[in-house]
């Protein structure tokens, strides 16, 4: 991948003369080090850059972030890229107990029937893949006994969803104290978004089996997948991952991707945050590393005034009854707001526990307001935002957004 970058992309044809690099003296991923990091903005600014010169444009098929922190990223990618990253997807899968052909639920913002349908079916079953895509956009109170009837009936071996799209389901039969209704199941697996400890215990609960949660991203460098013991592993034959230390044993996520031969990113900053695990080693056995958590973007976490990040902000609704969804939104260094969607099991006297678990993990400086709404947006992915920061770069003093 090194010596194809340097001989075919423009980008770093230049890089390395800049550095006075051959490809020949990167031979180990240490040596990466004599390259800098690339970050986002060449790459949102450039793309053409980033595109080897030796293969037609037409064979490649692009391919865009979801814009959920600024400008979506023009990506490509061969169709090589495309085939692997299933594998690694099927890896995962399998670690839930899923095997080629066994009946799979889609639940991952899809757009598979019009937004302006009101009835079910809100799903259309892939033969192909057997496996039943059902819109995320449908799912409300009303619809979800729909959602819960189709899924039983299907009977599937495995549930792949973004996190905010499974868990209204399960919450629903939590909060109803509906019997299991899916002794097929044999594993939930979710990615996109980062998955909060309050929705894995309630999605755990709701469908009688373990979640299994994997990080990606559209650019194609990292994957890091979750076992059956729970451990969250990097997958070191996806590409060369690296973390860079932040503070609080927060890394930023940096990768070096093996596969995609149609837009190289070498030592690209993701923006990601991990928390690094003491030990390397899982019961599991699998030599891969393993990552203590995934915490999501730098940019989904509450900043303070003095640079901190602040994040696994959920812990604010542990324990609290009647809240449905929350999003919290950071307007500047000394504001928040939390928006709540509840049901008929909230009390008033929960708002004023959230600001005071707010304020115990922000500190009083920073002031909180809690409202209550009927619907949080999702973006046009539909993926829901847990944290918000309308922060830019000329009022962070960290210089990280």
């Amino acid at each position: 991948m090194i010596a194809h970058a340097a001989t075919n992309v423009s980008y770093y044809r230049k890089l390395f003369e800049e550095c006075n690099l051959s490809a020949s003296m990167i031979q180990c991923p240490e040596d990466l080090k004599k390259l800098p990091y690339l970050e986002k903005e060449p790459l949102r600014t450039q793309p053409s850059q980033f595109v080897p010169t030796n293969i037609k444009k037409w064979l490649l098929i692009r391919a865009s972030t979801s814009g959920s922190t600024g400008t979506p990223l023009q990506l490509y990618r061969t169709l090589d890229s495309v085939i692997n990253e299933h594998a690694y997807v099927w890896r995962q899968f399998a670690w839930a107990g899923c095997s080629p052909g066994d009946r799979i639920v889609a639940l991952r913002g899809d757009v598979v029937v019009p937004s302006s349908q009101r009835t079910p079916p809100f799903w259309r079953h892939n033969l192909a893949e057997n496996t039943l895509i059902m819109s995320s956009y449908h799912i409300a109170e009303n619809t979800i006994p729909f959602y819960i009837a189709a899924i039983r009936d299907f009977q599937p071996t495995l549930i792949y969803a973004y996190p905010s799209a499974v868990y209204p389901v399960a919450e629903h039969v939590v909060r109803r104290k509906l019997a299991r209704e899916f002794p097929s199941l044999r594993g939930i697996v979710t990615s996109s978004e980062t998955l909060l400890a309050t929705q894995r215990e309630v999605i755990e609960e709701a469908m009688g089996c373990r979640v299994f949660d994997w990080y990606g991203q559209a650019e194609r460098v990292v994957f890091i997948g979750t076992c059956e013991h729970g451990s969250h592993h990097v997958f070191d034959d996806y590409g060369v991952t690296e973390f860079v230390p932040i503070g609080d044993n927060r890394y930023e996520v940096v990768g070096t991707g093996f596969t995609n031969y149609g837009m190289p990113l070498i030592r690209y900053k993701t923006g990601d945050v991990v928390e690094l695990c003491p030990q390397d080693q899982c019961r599991c056995g699998r030599a891969f590393k393993v990552v203590a958590a995934v915490e999501g973007r730098k940019e989904d976490m509450v900043t303070l005034g003095n640079g901190k990040l602040v994040g696994r902000l959920d812990l604010i609704f542990k324990g609290l009854k009647g809240i449905r969804e929350a999003q919290i939104i950071q307007q500047t260094f000394g504001d928040i707001v939390i928006r709540v969607v509840v049901d008929e099991s909230f009390v008033e006297g929960t708002l004023r526990k959230i600001t005071d678990n707010a304020r115990l993990r922000l500190g009083d400086e920073v002031r909180v307001q809690v409202e209550i709404v009927d619907l949080i947006p999702r973006g046009t992915s539909g993926k829901l935002k847990a944290v918000v920061s309308l922060l830019n770069k000329e009022n962070s003093h960290t210089g990280r957004f």
